[in-house]
């Protein structure tokens, strides 16, 4: 089964950085709290965008992940 699914950025970074106006520093800094090895803007943002998915997967599946990954 293929899910395919449109998101808007200011959606991710409300699930990522509990704010949907987050900046692009916002979000590297989320990434820096969680210990990921983001490099620049772009990679924060990609990172935020697999979270998202990662969430969106484990409801659809009804799993309830443990803590975020740190």
């Amino acid at each position: 089964e293929t899910l395919v699914l449109e998101v808007h950025a200011s959606t991710v970074r409300k699930q990522f950085c509990g704010s949907g106006r987050a900046t692009k520093i916002e979000v590297q800094a989320e990434c820096r709290r969680r210990k990921w090895p983001v490099v620049g803007p772009d990679a924060a943002d990609a990172a935020a965008l697999a979270d998202y998915a990662r969430e969106i997967l484990a409801r659809r599946l009804e799993v309830v992940p443990d803590e975020r990954a740190a």
